[in-house]
């Protein structure tokens, strides 16, 4: 039986629309409009973990902040969502569901932050479907890494070819698959100009997780 190792924002929930609003508000503050290349920019921080994420808007946006503290400012304003309101995607539960009757093994890998993956799966009430749940911030490198995917794998005691990855981001589908493990890419609608890329890519790619 091979292990599922599912990608969490854009993947399962829907919550890209959250971070490009926490990203009007957050540019706002700081009197900056929401830029021309704004879809490349997010493209680039999907993979990333919390603080990288957090260096890439400094950077981006040439703010003199701290990293731990831009990311603290967006985590703070994506906790109620991720406890109270982020749904899942369309047919997600009934996948969930289908796979743990099969007695097949999943993890969450997510770019996220713990605290707000955990806040998400326990108010939708999946987390207990989980064997294993893993945040990029455990291995300090985002999804252009395989550390991440490693870590899962290792928790769910398989090896890399014997893992199924579910993602939304292109840089994960490629890590995921450089490391020899099937890769679905995922659609959302914050990935669509990559994807024709992740179609090409990916071993096989779905649009929703209804049947």
């Amino acid at each position: 039986m091979k292990a599922y190792i599912l990608d969490m924002d854009g993947t399962l929930i829907d919550s890209m629309g959250l971070w490009v609003q926490n990203d009007k508000i957050f540019l706002a503050k700081r009197g900056i409009a929401i830029p021309d290349d704004y879809d490349a920019f997010v493209a680039k921080t999907i993979p990333l973990t919390p603080i990288e994420s957090a260096r890439h808007i400094i950077q981006h946006f040439n703010l003199n902040e701290k990293p731990k503290d831009v990311m603290e400012e967006y985590n703070a304003m994506a906790l109620e969502a991720y406890s109270n309101t982020i749904p899942l995607k369309p047919g997600v539960i009934e996948f969930l569901q289908n796979l743990r009757k099969q007695n097949a093994k999943m993890a969450i890998a997510t770019s996220a932050p713990m605290v707000l993956c955990m806040a998400v799966l326990q108010n939708n009430k999946i987390v207990d479907l989980f064997d294993a749940i893993c945040a990029s911030e455990e291995v300090g490198v985002g999804k252009s890494s395989p550390d991440i995917f490693l870590l899962a794998a290792k928790r769910l005691e398989e090896t890399p070819k014997n893992c199924v990855v579910y993602d939304d981001s292109l840089i994960a589908i490629q890590t995921a698959k450089s490391i020899g493990m099937t890769t679905f890419g995922v659609y959302d609608e914050h990935n669509k100009n990559e994807w024709e890329q992740i179609k090409q890519v990916a071993d096989f790619a779905i649009t929703s997780f209804t049947l």
